[in-house]
């Protein structure tokens, strides 16, 4: 995503009194690990709203998915810091270094959900999501696993998982939502911001033309690495000194092919150009009268070009290009348009959210 200016974070506010890391606020709590009682009671209910972000509700169910991902990323963050080496039941609740690895796994949930609910913020407001709660999700995503295995059943023709995790699905429809967002968003270039973009990006809208190259193949089974580095060393002196390519080539004394190819435009998503990013990038960057480096072609050959001429090339003119110009600034527009909406995001948290999680985080590992 691209950034744009400096802006504030997201807005936290605590409707209890916790202490999440890096949020400053009240003293944090003193360590308190979930009694067995509580540890074997009936489940919380996984919908009940544990959060707000944007002036969307997360419910519990939603924290603990996201807390489950980075609750590794927590361990690591307090084994590098305070030397802790696991944790696991109690020691989520106990306070090291001033915070407690719950609340830095629920920051942490928080702030990875927050596009997701500044996302579904923006089509509830247009009324492309009539509901976006939890409860509505998993609705859809046990829909979607059982027509999923009735289609498997029948013999029909499935595309993607027989069934869906929860957390995939979450992403699967996230995605549909952020595209959804996109189109919606409408942002008009004026004369100056095309002309702009245009010079800004010199290496755009370049022209190939046409591009005579002479790829020197030396087998593996021949040539070993060093032998084909070698040989390149002495081609790039010879050529220095003057001598035409095929006589630098032949001095050598390597047994040598010798393949003339002339490139254009269409043969740049060709595999033998886009599975080499060396040979594109010498489509367009490689001087005339120079070689690229060694380059491997899986365990088979050793390969280096040689740039003999170009013809044609250039960049095209500012007229040919107003397009895309116009979709690279709608683009540019709407992602630090959503990168703001992230950052300025209201974070609500309520006064349930650690208890909850924290039973949730040492009873995951019981």
């Amino acid at each position: 995503m691209k950034k744009g200016a400096a802006r504030m974070g997201p807005v936290w506010v605590l409707l209890t009194v916790i202490a999440l890391a890096g949020c400053g606020g009240a003293p944090p709590p003193e360590a308190d690990a979930p009694p067995d009682a509580e540890r074997t009671a009936a489940p919380e209910d996984p919908f009940q709203t544990v959060a707000e972000i944007d002036g969307m509700p997360v419910a519990l169910g939603e924290l603990e998915m996201f807390a489950e991902e980075v609750a590794q990323l927590t361990s690591a963050h307090f084994q590098s810091a305070y030397g802790t080496e696991d944790i696991r039941g109690a020691l989520w609740g106990e306070i090291q270094g001033g915070e407690a690895p719950v609340d830095y796994a629920l920051r942490l949930a928080l702030t990875a959900l927050t596009p997701y609910k500044v996302t579904q913020r923006v089509l509830f407001e247009s009324g492309q999501l009539p509901d976006p709660s939890y409860r509505a999700f998993v609705s859809a995503w046990e829909t979607e696993n059982a027509e999923r295995r009735a289609t498997e059943e029948s013999g029909g023709v499935l595309y993607g998982p027989l069934q869906y995790t929860r957390r995939v699905y979450y992403d699967y429809l996230y995605d549909q939502q952020y595209l959804a967002m996109k189109r919606q968003t409408h942002a008009d270039a004026t004369e100056a911001d095309l002309r702009r973009l245009y010079e800004e990006s010199p290496d755009l809208f370049f022209l190939l033309g046409e591009v005579d190259m002479r790829c020197v193949v030396l087998r593996q089974a021949d040539v070993s690495r060093e032998e084909a580095e070698a040989g390149l060393t002495a081609v790039r002196a010879a050529l220095s000194a003057g001598a035409p390519f095929d006589e630098a080539v032949r001095e050598t004394g390597l047994p040598a092919r010798t393949v003339d190819r002339v490139f254009t435009a269409e043969d740049v998503r060709s595999p033998d150009v886009s599975d080499f990013p060396q040979v594109h990038e010498a489509l367009y960057d490689l001087p005339v009268g120079e070689t690229t480096g060694l380059i491997q072609n899986d365990d088979l050959e050793w390969l280096f070009l040689y740039c003999a001429e170009r013809r044609g090339a250039g960049r095209r003119p500012f007229e040919d290009c107003r397009e895309e110009l116009a979709d690279m600034f709608r683009e540019q527009a709407f992602e630090e348009a959503f990168a703001r909406m992230r950052e300025e995001a209201r974070v609500e948290v309520y006064d349930n959210a650690r208890t909850l999680l924290l039973r949730a985080l040492a009873g995951s590992e019981e």
